[in-house]
């Protein structure tokens, strides 16, 4: 579906790019159309995977170079603001191995691959210091198209700070930070931001953040002007000083599957993991089995486990179907995260499969993305013997 999305896009690209501008200049249309042919050969495809990764990079690479050199060369033409944009958001990889890039079948096989840092350094010190500024001061450009270039620029950093990260190599964080906050402040209406800021929470203790830079970036998105982000820093910020204040205690009233009122500090004295969770959710169903082994080893020693669906009421039934086929006997409420008093919203998440663990005394002592195992050392230290 996407590879036929990205054909479609890049039909719709040159179909775009191909009105002659008033008063052109024929060697820069020659040169145009040498840049819109690379662009078809870019969405190529090839029943054999390796040929198909190296025609495409190789195609991917030369519009860039290309586009360089019209971009210089013809610095009256706007149609180089195009360029620049499509060459952003279908960058070359660089891979130093092309035989080794065409079995990149999985996100982590991808991660893996070895690519020219120095070239791509190189790429990214032009792009930020001179072409990214110069297209958004542009008044040929439309507010659609600088959103469009910021969020492109975004998603690549996005990548590649995951793959220096998955690689063991240093990675600059605070310059992925500060442009979420860039995209924040210059677009308040606009949610892109607080997509990236989502991933950059979801994954950030793995590319090496810390603590202390977790709370200091939600802290910043919490004061931002852009309404989806500062609700989410709001959340964010919310969560950690629940997790940080050892006299905070979490309460919540949730309604159960059986229409029951079930509040949180009616269970004081237990232990308490939260499961939030969804139908849509595999690597949550695929987590629960755990959670029952854990319920069941502990229950005893006065341990007990709480659901969230994430889900509408329309799949109320489908929710208490799986309960009851999977044997997991806690009690489970439904939320439509859309809902203004959700979870979701109140806690800031970014990502299904949020659980905490909540102590005796209703205290937030840790929180985990569907792993229940990392949580399991606590529960033995924190339950009576």
């Amino acid at each position: 579906m996407h590879a036929v999305f990205n054909r479609l896009a890049a039909l719709a690209w040159v179909a775009a790019a191909s009105a002659t501008p008033a008063a052109s200049d024929p060697q820069a249309d020659l040169a145009w159309q040498a840049l819109q042919t690379k662009m078809t050969a870019m969405q190529i495809t090839n029943a054999d995977r390796l040929t198909e990764v190296k025609q495409r990079e190789e195609a991917k690479r030369q519009f860039r170079d290309l586009g360089l050199a019209f971009y210089t060369r013809y610095p009256e033409d706007q149609r180089r603001w195009q360029w620049l944009l499509e060459t952003v958001k279908t960058e070359p990889r660089y891979f130093l191995k092309a035989e080794q890039a065409a079995f990149t079948l999985t996100w982590n096989a991808e991660l893996a691959v070895q690519v020219d840092d120095a070239a791509l350094a190189a790429w990214n010190k032009r792009l930020q210091r001179e072409l990214m500024p110069a297209f958004l001061a542009s008044p040929q450009t439309t507010s659609e198209q600088r959103l469009e270039l910021y969020s492109a620029d975004l998603t690549n950093k996005s990548f590649h700070i995951d793959r220096r990260a998955y690689q063991r190599k240093p990675v600059d964080l605070e310059a992925y930070r500060r442009q979420i906050l860039a995209v924040a402040k210059a677009f308040p209406q606009d949610p892109t931001a607080s997509g990236h800021a989502g991933h950059f929470f979801e994954f950030g203790k793995g590319w090496g953040m810390t603590d202390e830079g977790l709370r200091a970036f939600a802290n910043a998105m919490a004061a931002s002007p852009n309404e989806a982000l500062r609700e989410l820093g709001l959340g964010k910020r919310y969560l950690f000083s629940l997790l940080d204040d050892p006299d905070a205690r979490l309460d919540m009233t949730l309604e159960t599957l059986d229409g029951k009122t079930l509040r949180l500090s009616d269970l004081r004295g237990k232990m308490v993991m939260i499961d939030f969770w969804s139908l849509s959710c595999s690597a949550c169903l695929d987590e629960m089995p755990h959670i029952r082994e854990v319920y069941e080893r502990y229950r005893g020693q006065g341990f007990d486990v709480v659901s969230v669906a994430f889900n509408e009421e329309s799949e109320k039934a489908k929710v208490a179907a799986l309960m009851k086929k999977l044997g997991l006997r806690w009690s489970t409420a439904l939320q439509s995260p859309d809902a203004p008093d959700s979870s979701w919203k109140r806690f800031g998440f970014t990502a299904l499969g949020e659980q905490f663990l909540v102590d005796r005394q209703g205290r937030l002592v840790a929180n985990v993305l569907n792993d229940v195992s990392k949580l399991e050392p606590r529960i033995r230290e924190l339950l009576p013997p």
